[in-house]
């Protein structure tokens, strides 16, 4: 736990005094229910950084009490059109549960606007576990997202369907349902409370339960 704390708060000062462009840094605690693991809490780290006009990356490390810890990068391609823009993502996660490693590799792609986002792929993954490997070709991703207050000057309020965010790649039918309100005070910085629910289960085996999770976060752009 402490080496996992550690390492969020040196991502966060790493990525906010390394980079002269734009960006943010985003910090989240989280806590939740599982019908598998029972209470649990933890904390996220993530970046985000405009490499120039057209090319962005962004990374997250995750770590939660049911000794899970995942890292993710990803870079990605935009281009802004009158009415919207497209983004072509890389997806590199690695994850550990346990004795179980997971590995995920992929793309997607997709479509935004002030009101809506919608993005697709593919990620193939491989668990090992004490000298067994299983592999999964080809893993559907997507992620389904609308804002309600696009026009808002400090207020925003978001609804997403997501099996792809940031270190958090489930499988097609263990999709996140996330509901998401900012609040920012000025033009830095920003508070997120989220509220989210999805299929509960041990290493990804979907079952009738679910688990719940409420998070707390502070976001700085420069």
């Amino acid at each position: 736990m402490r080496k996992s704390i550690l390492f969020i708060l040196s991502f966060v000062i790493i990525s906010s005094t390394a980079f002269a462009g734009s960006g943010d840094v985003k910090v989240t605690a989280f806590a939740g229910h599982s019908a598998s693991h029972g209470m649990f809490g933890g904390a996220e780290a993530a970046a985000f950084y405009d490499i120039s006009p057209s090319w962005e990356l962004k990374g997250a490390f995750r770590y939660s009490s049911h000794s899970k810890v995942a890292a993710d990068i990803r870079p990605a391609f935009t281009h802004d059109f009158k009415f919207g823009g497209l983004r072509v993502e890389a997806i590199a996660q690695y994850s550990r549960m346990a004795s179980t490693n997971d590995i995920c590799a992929g793309v997607t792609a997709g479509l935004h606007t002030k009101w809506v986002w919608f993005s697709a792929g593919y990620c193939y993954r491989m668990f090992c576990s004490e000298g067994d490997t299983l592999h999964e070709p080809v893993n559907l991703l997507y992620e389904l997202g609308f804002s309600f207050l696009p026009d808002v000057d400090r207020w925003d309020l978001r609804f997403i369907i997501s099996n792809s965010r940031m270190a958090r790649v489930e499988r097609a039918f263990q999709p996140s349902y996330i509901l998401e309100c900012e609040y920012s005070p000025t033009d830095n910085l920003g508070i997120i409370l989220s509220a989210d629910a999805m299929r509960a289960g041990i290493f990804n085996i979907a079952s009738v339960h679910y688990q719940s999770l409420l998070s707390i976060g502070v976001r700085y752009r420069w």
